[in-house]
């Protein structure tokens, strides 16, 4: 597994996620996320799903109810992956639970992500 995570812009994440992701690494990223976080401005995340292979198996999972209480310093997610994973992704998120807009894309419409994500 790997999870790849840069700032592109001032106010846009990127993170790429390839092969099976696991609890440990969600929460390094959460970590890095939150002092993204506290400097003044509202993110922008990209999430990339690149040779995906889903979560790893565990009781741990339970404890990402978190994820919604970072909606406060989001402004928008999109992520882009394969059609097959587009459900499973939107539950994982908590998609329909959460303030912030999150929307799927298949990798052809990167580019469409893009312009969404940046929309004022």
């Amino acid at each position: 597994m790997s999870v790849e995570s840069l700032d592109l812009a001032d106010d846009l994440h990127v993170i790429v996620i390839s092969g099976k992701l696991e609890v440990v690494e969600l929460s390094a990223l959460r970590a890095r996320l939150e002092r993204t976080a506290a400097l003044p401005r509202s993110l922008r995340v990209l999430v990339i799903l690149r040779d995906f292979a889903g979560w790893e198996h565990s009781a741990a999972w339970g404890e990402v109810d978190y994820l919604a209480t970072q909606d406060q310093w989001l402004k928008r997610i999109a992520v882009v992956g394969e059609p097959d994973w587009r459900e499973q992704a939107m539950l994982f998120m908590v998609r329909d639970l959460r303030e912030v807009p999150i929307e799927y894309f298949p990798p052809a419409a990167i580019d469409t992500a893009l312009r969404w994500l940046i929309e004022p």
